[in-house]
């Protein structure tokens, strides 16, 4: 568990820490931008100057934007771990997942404000230009290198200057039509009535700008690092038409393949899994299964009820006979030792002739008549019988007795007897579980386990005075509802899942993406352990129950991205949202899945067989998660993902001085800039619309 975690957590901090480097970025560009615009003899220049006010600004900017995706998976993997605390009958499970929500709950708290408190300390400490490790000291700058900033600092100032004054300059007046309307031009339908009415800002096209947001856009790219220029790189060749179909056809094989692959899934259970590797044990367990036959000993308990009265005694009996007749795998063979049944013959004087004692005479006891027997109590008779010391060892480990304070005499509180188990494949878990299957049809059937109600019926009771016992039931009885809860967890998983996505993001038609996605995963998934050579048991499931939360975080925080991008830029497109998701989210998930490889690595050094097995088995989640979230539903969102529902075009560009539209004579409009110089750019526009050129 632990080291699921650190994957998970991990996964939180790297899509954090990359939102909050692209906010970092975004803040120095339109720092840039706004100097350009209002002092041209400026420049933000140096990445690591902010204030304070302006880095927590930066923060609550990162959480904003991925504050919701971060809950919604942190949500969806407590929902799934909760479905085990809640449906689970098996207490390792329950306890696994107990473990698993309260840690998962920890991390989410720490991120959204430890990690995010320390965010804000380091990146004042990069401000300040502070060590990493040993932040109390200062790093001290060379005097060259000092000189060297300082005289490119002035060139770019002096570059600056020079070019926005050679561009005031060169301004001209541009001739239009008459009849000039922007919807000939460069605006659309919407933006030409706008206009018409006076409500849209013009459409500035300057050389000088288009420059400047080059550089900005330059700059932007320098500071990507290399996951999200690969991404990027990857997005463009993934959403071509010809990707896509390929990718569609590409998955509809790999689904058809694990489907077959699920449908060869069995119930093993090979204890050597849980031995180390190279252990005498595995040699010894190998030998013994080629050269001899294993037995167990399954025990018949007794408990409950007046064991002295003869008519109990002849339904214990008819237990013993039914189990030997009915039980396949004992073989038809009685109990070798049973206590009551013994004392009968005993008393009939046949137990001297029995095949187990004709030629050990001397180790009965000593009766010179079997009247003699005859005349005492049945707790008597036991008493006398084990009076022998042969006799005691032979029945004595097998009955207890408790005083009774009203005739003072000992009575038999309970007793067993034994069966040898010689006909069954413990190699077979479909053996193991008839055997138990068939034991307990047989237990249920005895007429001292039955209650009989008023009104007729027939019921269980509680607490069976006769049944069978052999260690190994637990893990049968695993075995049995093993199935039956997985599939049930699954189930349920994928409906939790698709109500929170359902609540969670406000646009609808995300169910229509989640639900099917999220069964092809699954499907995916345990098509691909299976493969891997994982068959249904105890690890499987507890493997399928942290894989409901896990997978889902792959899908949820592309989904979450791209519909945010279609909410916030409604004039872009799909391919647009979908390559924008792929770059920003998609990078922090390969990273995240990345660390989560890291985090299970350790499992390769166990020498434990099962260690490597959860290894496959989660190796195998990752490995599908990020495929599924960032090649099939980058595609699926491409080819079927809703459109934008239209909106106002956002402005890249500076915002400018706002020109009244309903005064359109000729005259001279003056910007001012931050240093009190002002430039004169004479237009001459025909109304309603103006084009400027600087």
């Amino acid at each position: 568990m632990p080291f699921v975690v650190v994957g998970i957590g991990l996964d939180d901090t790297f899509i954090i820490t990359g939102e909050f480097y692209r906010q970092t970025n975004k803040f120095i560009s339109n720092k840039n931008r706004s100097k350009n615009t209002n002092n041209h003899e400026k420049r933000y220049k140096n990445d690591k100057v902010g204030s304070d006010d302006e880095i927590v600004q930066r923060v609550r900017v990162t959480m904003e934007e991925v504050g919701v995706s971060i809950s919604l998976t942190t949500i969806t993997t407590t929902v799934a771990f909760l479905l085990g605390v809640g449906t689970s009958t098996l207490k390792s499970v329950v306890w696994l997942c107990m473990y698993g929500v309260t840690m998962i709950v920890i991390d989410f708290f720490f991120q959204v404000t430890y990690f995010v408190a320390l965010l804000v300390l380091n990146e004042q400490r990069v401000r300040d230009n502070k060590r990493d490790i040993f932040f109390c000291i200062e790093v001290k700058q060379d005097d060259d290198n000092n000189s060297e900033k300082e005289t490119t600092n002035k060139a770019i100032q002096n570059v600056e200057t020079t070019k926005f004054s050679n561009v005031a300059q060169t301004d001209e007046i541009v001739p239009l039509e008459e009849n000039y309307h922007p919807k000939k031009s460069h605006c659309n339908q919407n933006d030409c009535d706008d206009v018409e009415n006076g409500n849209q800002e013009y459409h500035i096209s300057s050389s000088a700008a288009k420059e400047n947001q080059s550089d900005e856009q330059g700059q932007e790219e320098e500071h990507r690092h290399l996951v999200e220029k690969c991404m990027s790189w990857y997005a463009d060749k993934l959403l071509k038409p010809r990707t896509k179909k390929i990718v569609l056809a590409m998955f509809a094989a790999i689904m058809a393949c694990c489907l077959y692959s699920i449908t060869l899934f069995e119930q093993r259970f090979d204890v050597t899994e849980l031995l180390p590797a190279g252990s005498h044990i595995q040699s010894f367990l190998d030998s013994a299964k080629a050269y001899s036959t294993t037995t167990r000993t399954m025990a018949v308990y007794f408990r409950n009820m007046n064991q002295s009265d003869p008519m109990v005694q002849e339904q214990m009996i008819n237990y013993i006979e039914d189990i030997t007749t009915d039980l396949n795998p004992v073989g038809g063979q009685s109990p070798a030792f049973c206590w009551f049944r013994d004392i009968q013959l005993l008393m009939n004087g046949d137990l001297s002739t029995d095949e187990r004692f004709a030629n050990s005479q001397t180790i009965l006891p000593d009766i010179p008549n079997v009247d003699f027997l005859g005349s005492m109590s049945t707790n008597q008779q036991i008493n006398f019988v084990l009076s022998n010391n042969i006799m005691k060892e032979l029945y004595g480990p097998d009955i207890t007795f408790e005083k009774n304070d009203a005739t003072g005499e000992d009575e038999i509180k309970s007793s067993r007897c034994w069966f040898m188990i010689r006909d069954l494949d413990l190699t077979s878990v479909d053996d193991q579980v008839n055997f138990l299957l068939d034991q307990r049809r047989i237990t249920e059937s005895q007429p001292i386990n039955i209650n009989i109600e008023d009104d007729g019926s027939i019921t269980q009771k509680s607490e069976w005075p006769m049944f069978t016992f052999e260690p190994l039931y637990m893990p049968w009885e695993a075995f049995i509802i093993v199935v039956r809860e997985l599939i049930f967890t699954i189930i349920m998983g994928v409906v939790a899942v698709c109500i929170v996505t359902l609540v969670m993001i406000p646009h609808r038609s995300a169910i229509l993406i989640v639900f099917p996605m999220i069964c092809i995963m699954y499907i995916n998934f345990l098509g691909v352990i299976r493969y891997l050579g994982l068959d249904i048991n105890g690890t499987t499931y507890i493997v399928v129950v942290i894989s409901i939360g896990v997978l889902v975080d792959f899908l949820l925080h592309i989904l979450m991205k791209f519909y945010e991008l279609q909410q916030h830029n409604p004039q872009m497109s799909r391919d647009d949202c979908v390559k924008n998701a792929l770059e920003t989210m998609g990078a922090s998930m390969v990273e995240g899945g990345l660390t989560t490889f890291l985090a299970i690595t350790p499992f390769l050094l166990s020498v434990l067989i099962v260690f490597r097995i959860i290894f496959n088995a989660f190796f195998a989640m990752v490995t599908v998660g990020i495929i599924h979230g960032i090649v099939l539903l980058p595609v699926v969102l491409s080819v079927w993902g809703p459109e934008a529902a239209g909106g106002t075009i956002v402005d890249t560009l500076p915002s400018l001085p706002d020109v009244p539209c309903s005064s359109p004579p000729r005259d001279n409009t003056t910007i001012n800039d931050s240093s009190t110089q002002s430039k004169t750019i004479t237009e001459t526009v025909p109304a309603p619309t103006r084009k400027m050129i600087y």
